[in-house]
């Protein structure tokens, strides 16, 4: 029997950004392909991946499929850090460009100053998902299929889309995001139902099924087009269901191979593993799967860091799986890291598995402030419960190989200067959206996990809303602290979670990480955003978005706006006395190891630019 592995790469090489050197490590390499694997359903460490054991095998016994794989390396071997750092691809996108460039932002960040590989690391891309789109430099997995006595499994599938701007048809991809992509078994089906709701959590009413139909076996049209907010949901039988879980084992088993092959051998100590928003529920769920384990009992993946993942996981390793989805199967007990007893008396924890085989990987997770409201008002599952009582009225002690932090003020992905309409890709907002910059967060992160692994440093304490000390609290208190700011302010939606990080006289939450721009204000931050009311659902607040509600830059024209806030030009003398008060905080952030030294600079740039642009703003 064949042990479950990395059969064979097939790999191209060039050279990185035209053998351009990147600070001591010099210049690298990029190895681009195919890999292939093997998987045995028998083995231990396998048997948790759903319908496996369903899938057809080879002549050795076991399961194979591919994936799309980059390995960005020194060109030099011995330059390195002698890590791995594998990036969990987002939908098939690469992301450490983004989350870890410094300056750029933005999804279409690109490569340049080499912050990562500056310091050694061999990066990793390896495709995990089944149905992503191929092409356009996104990595994406062939998954075999499981059959029941040599047929096409079928079985009942549930979608929902929230309809952000005109639409008549509702299809399996938007954008590179897919929806649905399980094709339906009769286009002709009855008893397939399409229902509309005016909130994610609200009363859901049906539509006639004689007012909608399948274009095709993957997209459905409804008579008069689809209302702008509403929140459709699409229930029919689909035919064929891929392995959606190999993925977990394709990631493992990579990581396995690049450290322990005979090819690979003794070029790797370590390996850390990042993932921001989608990819960081898949760390969590790798995690509670104990996938960080290969087949022969070595703990392959050291640390991962888990960026605006929240207390989700994803719809990975299910029957008809959708893992770009957020519905319900991402929002399953376990939340914590710490095992803990439900309701239903059901005993388990994101660590549950790895403490009890004894392979606990060193964890930080790392939160925005909208993973607390707007991302959590999808379905109602905030941050905080990751780190809450089940009975969500007490904090839950946080394991010693975790730590939790909260960027306050900050939205899912932050948005640039200069201010702009709230046009994000999940919707349009009322506010202009929040751009304060949390990837010096990141950076600081990840090198103090690098410093955890390889040489036990513990990293700074966990910052994060605790009810104990009264920086969580229920959403009316926010609401009766806020300032009267401009426009809707937080709605009433029972899509709003119940408990959010408290905040200050200016709207400003006390808690966890708090930037420079946070601390040394020129506006109201915000991890939320209400839908613009021409996009419908006014009353919702625009997914994983946030909020730049900037101060008046005078008193007078603070007192012809009402604004009780105080004005820019009353909180500072000048430019100059606000700069310096910047500098104190990013320096007691760099004291604290929040922040790095060397991002000080950046920090201070784009405080004097926001200082700039506030305080040219008409009235």
């Amino acid at each position: 029997m064949a042990l479950m592995g990395v059969v064979r790469l097939e790999l191209t090489s060039t050279p990185l950004l035209g053998g351009k050197s990147l600070g001591d490590v010099g210049a690298y390499e990029e190895l681009s392909g195919q890999a292939f694997f093997a998987v045995d359903p028998a083995k231990t460490m396998n048997q948790g991946v759903a319908d496996l054991a369903l899938a057809p095998r080879g002549a050795d016994g076991c399961v194979a499929c591919s994936a799309d794989l980059r390995v960005l390396r020194p060109a030099e071997n011995g330059q390195g850090n002698r890590g791995i750092f594998l990036e969990v691809v987002n939908r098939g996108a690469s992301i450490f460009e983004r989350m870890t460039e410094p300056g750029a932002m933005g999804p279409n960040t690109r490569l340049s100053a080499g912050w990562l590989l500056e310091r050694g690391y061999t990066v990793v891309s390896c495709g995990w998902q089944h149905d992503v789109a191929r092409g356009g430099g996104r990595f994406g997995l062939t998954a075999p299929e499981a059959l029941e006595n040599g047929k096409q499994i079928t079985g009942t599938v549930r979608t929902a889309k929230q309809i952000d701007g005109p639409a008549t048809v509702m299809g399996p991809f938007d954008g590179t995001t897919p929806e649905f992509g399980y094709p339906a078994l009769d286009v002709g089906e009855r008893d397939a139902t399409l229902t509309v709701a005016d909130e994610p959590n609200g009363p859901r009413e049906a539509i006639p099924r004689d007012s909608w139909r399948f274009v095709d076996a993957t997209q459905i049209a409804l008579e008069g087009g689809f209302q702008l907010g509403k929140i459709y949901e699409l229930t029919y039988t689909a035919i064929g269901a891929p392995v959606t879980g190999i993925g977990f084992l394709a990631l493992r088993d990579l990581v396995s191979y690049l450290r322990f092959s005979d090819e690979w051998y003794d070029q790797f100590d370590f390996a850390i593993a990042m993932g921001a928003s989608q990819t960081g529920r898949l760390l969590r769920q790798m995690l509670y799967g104990g996938f960080c384990e290969d087949e022969q009992g070595r703990l392959v993946i050291d640390g991962l860091l888990s960026i605006a993942a929240g207390a989700r996981m994803t719809e990975a390793n299910w029957r008809f799986g959708q893992p770009s989805a957020q519905g319900p199967r991402s929002a399953v007990f376990p939340f914590t890291d710490a095992t803990q007893t439900d309701h239903r008396g059901n005993s388990d924890g994101l660590l549950k598995t790895a403490v009890e085989r004894g392979k606990v990987p060193k964890v930080i997770h790392l939160n925005t402030s909208s993973e607390y409201c707007s991302s959590a008002a999808i379905s109602h599952i905030s941050a905080a419960l990751s780190h809450l009582r089940t009975d969500e009225k007490a904090d839950v002690e946080i394991p010693p190989n975790v730590r939790m932090y909260h960027c306050a003020g900050t939205q899912h992905a932050a948005s640039p200067l200069p201010l702009g309409p709230s046009d994000v890709p999940t919707g349009l907002g009322v506010y202009q959206p929040n751009t304060i910059d949390y990837k010096p967060f990141v950076r600081a992160a990840i090198d103090n996990l690098f410093a955890w692994v390889t040489g036990g440093e513990e990293p700074p304490a966990s910052l994060y809303p605790r009810i104990d000390n009264a920086t969580l609290v229920g959403s009316d208190a926010v609401r009766r602290r806020m300032p009267h700011l401009p426009g809707p302010g937080l709605p009433t939606s029972s899509g709003v979670p119940d408990l959010l990080p408290a905040v200050d006289a200016d709207g400003n939450e006390v808690s966890g990480i708090r930037h420079p721009d946070l601390s040394v204000p020129l506006a109201t931050y915000l991890g939320w955003n209400p839908r613009h009311p021409r996009t419908g659902g006014a009353h919702l607040l625009v997914r994983a978005t946030g909020s730049t509600i900037p101060f008046a830059a005078t008193r007078r024209q603070r007192l012809e706006r009402n604004d009780p806030r105080p004005s820019i030009e009353e909180r500072y003398s000048d430019r100059a006395a606000y700069l310096e008060r910047i500098h104190a905080a990013a320096t007691k952030l760099v004291e604290q190891r929040y922040l790095l030294a060397a991002d000080t600079a950046g920090v201070l740039e784009a405080s004097a630019r926001r200082y700039d642009e506030f305080t040219c703003l008409e009235d």
